[in-house]
């Protein structure tokens, strides 16, 4: 499929039930290893965001009609020690699907000013109903993980953070991680 901005996808009861039973086994898993919650949004558990998180991963899965293996590994995996690569491959760029529920809600990546990562790009999906979500573009870690992003954009932990209008489609976006590695 042709990955454009603002692309909405459905996912079905019992992909939400999956991607339910995934976020909890990954929540328990890193509960068990002493991973401290990073949340940047109060009104929600920890919880409530892993499964809109799992719920995000699996609709881009399915918006690219592959088969989500990594999908099911809920071993702990870490940026910052370098054992998270994210969540998606595809056309051999590492992919970390981010989530939020709020329609005008910004990309973001937790982490010190410091932070860097193997992801090549990042990917935005906002939950706009409980079966439906919409894509909303894609942008370079490299382009992300910069000073200028980085700040206290609202309550809780600095972190990198941009707007939507910002954000790419993904042959765009792919283009700018080839010449930004060069």
């Amino acid at each position: 499929p042709e990955l454009v901005r603002n692309t909405l996808i459905n996912l079905n009861e019992n992909e939400l039930a999956l991607a339910k039973t995934i976020a909890i086994a990954r929540n328990a898993s890193n509960r068990k290893e002493g991973v401290a919650d990073n949340i940047q949004d109060k009104k929600r558990t920890s919880i409530q965001i892993d499964i809109d998180g799992a719920e995000a991963e699996l609709a881009f899965f399915k918006l690219i009609n592959t088969y989500p293996e990594s999908f099911f590994d809920t071993t702990n995996k870490s940026k910052s020690t370098g054992t998270d690569l994210g969540d998606v491959f595809l056309d051999d760029f590492s992919i970390d699907v981010k989530s939020t529920r709020y329609k005008t809600g910004q990309l973001i990546q937790s982490g010190a000013k410091t932070f860097k990562s193997k992801i090549d790009m990042y990917c935005l999906i906002i939950k706009e109903e409980d079966n439906i979500f919409n894509m909303k573009g894609f942008y370079p870690s490299s382009l992300l993980l910069q000073e200028k992003n980085y700040g206290k954009h609202f309550p809780g932990r600095p972190c990198f953070a941009i707007k939507q209008n910002v954000l790419m489609d993904y042959d765009e976006c792919a283009k700018k991680v080839l010449t930004s590695s060069k």
